[in-house]
């Protein structure tokens, strides 16, 4: 079982980037980055994801599924050179679910073997 995360409010904002981009409803620690939310518009990242107020399972699952696909992304598009943003790791693409410590702690070790559990996936 994931632990409690805050209980504060999410960060629902909507703001025009120097860059242009909407960065609505995104996570407050994401909207600290500036790179961070350019790099969750370029990998389709929903935004309600980045937020760290929801301690529910489906949404970590959620979270957890939508990394590794934005992960799988990043990788094809640096390979095609069509990768256009700074450079963007894969630690640090955690950053927009979690911080690392939570990521590793909790959320990767719960979900690693999850498909071994075909009734948790459905």
């Amino acid at each position: 079982m994931l632990p409690a995360v805050s209980a504060s409010l999410p960060a629902a904002s909507i703001v025009l980037s120097d860059s242009g981009l909407d960065t609505q409803a995104f996570g407050e620690q994401v909207l600290k980055n500036p790179l961070l939310v350019q790099a969750a518009n370029a990998l389709d990242i929903d935004s309600a994801l980045t937020h760290r107020t929801d301690p529910s399972l489906r949404t970590w699952y959620k979270k957890y599924n939508t990394y590794h696909k934005a992960v799988a992304k990043l990788t094809q598009m640096k390979a095609a050179n069509t990768w256009t943003l700074g450079d963007v790791s894969r630690t640090e693409l955690l950053n927009v679910f979690a911080g690392r410590s939570y990521w590793h702690a909790y959320v990767s070790g719960a979900f690693s073997d999850i498909q071994n559990h075909k009734s948790m996936v459905e």
